[in-house]
């Protein structure tokens, strides 16, 4: 209904103020349409491409950061809670991903973090050294939220974050399998973090003057201390874990306590390391059917 509107404003007056309006009503509308599906969807799968889907209607998502979401979505097992606590802060491994997610996002970079300076870029473990950063312009919750009647397409806070990062490193097999076969290979690991570290590549090695990180970093640090006061005094009867901090929320899931994805298996292969990855059955079988209702549309 809404794509016939706008195709039937000529090319020629699609500048004007007026039909400016009208696909920009058109575009909120499709918005507030895929949160609401988000919500009500059953299928766990269908959530997570109707997120995707949402990631490309904003323009202030970077397409680096689009498609690593994607790839996640194409390759790994993740399901969609995996994804809430992704964007809440989680320290994730790939699993067996022979560090494919690293070396396809290492040249996205804006800085290579580094764990073994006097003042530390990052406080994570890499089996390669050099962890890049790549966090780039926003990025968005999934979750449906209310639009105030008159209200521009404005996202309410703690659904938007305009200064995340995504952190990538990478892991040892060995550390979290004892299985022959992984010896001397690797995963990728990453964290979407709440603040990024500096603007500009010109600044490498000034990540800690990053206001933002900064904050989360006393943030995050004021969590670990009231985890160990209450610890030493024995308050803490039920536990209180050390959450990460992330864009868009806390999540248990840190490098003590990894959130492991595995990738999905290449069932055609004999050897067991994987040297590409595969598209997981289900994404495969979800855009075959997606093309041939498309097909049948246009007979």
């Amino acid at each position: 209904m809404f794509s016939s509107k706008i195709s039937s404003v000529k090319k020629e007056d699609r500048n004007s103020s007026t039909n400016l309006a009208v696909i920009k009503a058109h575009n909120v509308n499709v918005k507030r349409q895929i949160e609401k599906d988000i919500e009500d969807e059953p299928d766990d799968f269908v959530k997570l491409v109707l997120y995707l889907i949402k990631l490309t209607l904003y323009s202030n998502i970077s397409a680096h950061i689009r498609e690593f979401i994607h790839d996640l979505i194409k390759y790994t097992q993740i399901t969609y809670d995996n994804l809430l606590e992704i964007l809440s802060g989680a320290y994730v491994i790939i699993k067996f991903d022979n560090g494919h997610f690293y070396k396809k996002y290492k040249p996205y970079n804006y800085m290579i973090a580094s764990s073994a300076k006097i003042i530390p870029e990052t406080s994570h473990y890499s089996y390669i050294k050099g962890q890049p950063r790549v966090g780039k312009k926003s990025i968005i919750s999934p979750d449906y939220y209310n639009h105030p009647d008159g209200e521009e397409d404005t996202p309410e806070e703690g659904n938007i974050n305009n200064q995340f990062d995504l952190i990538l490193g990478t892991l040892e097999n060995s550390k979290f399998s004892s299985k022959k076969y992984i010896k001397k290979s690797f995963s990728t690991w990453f964290q979407f973090e709440e603040a990024k570290g500096v603007e500009s590549g010109r600044f490498i090695g000034a990540h800690m003057f990053s206001k933002g990180h900064i904050k989360s970093t006393i943030k995050y640090g004021a969590l670990k201390l009231q985890r160990g006061v209450l610890d030493k005094m024995r308050l803490n009867n039920y536990g209180l874990p050390l959450k990460n901090i992330g864009p868009l929320g806390q999540s248990l899931y840190n490098e003590k306590n990894p959130l492991i994805i595995p990738v999905c298996k290449d069932t055609t292969r004999i050897k067991k390391k994987i040297n590409r990855l595969v598209s997981c059955k289900r994404y495969s079988s979800f855009f075959q059917n997606y093309s041939r209702i498309i097909t049948n549309l246009d007979d």
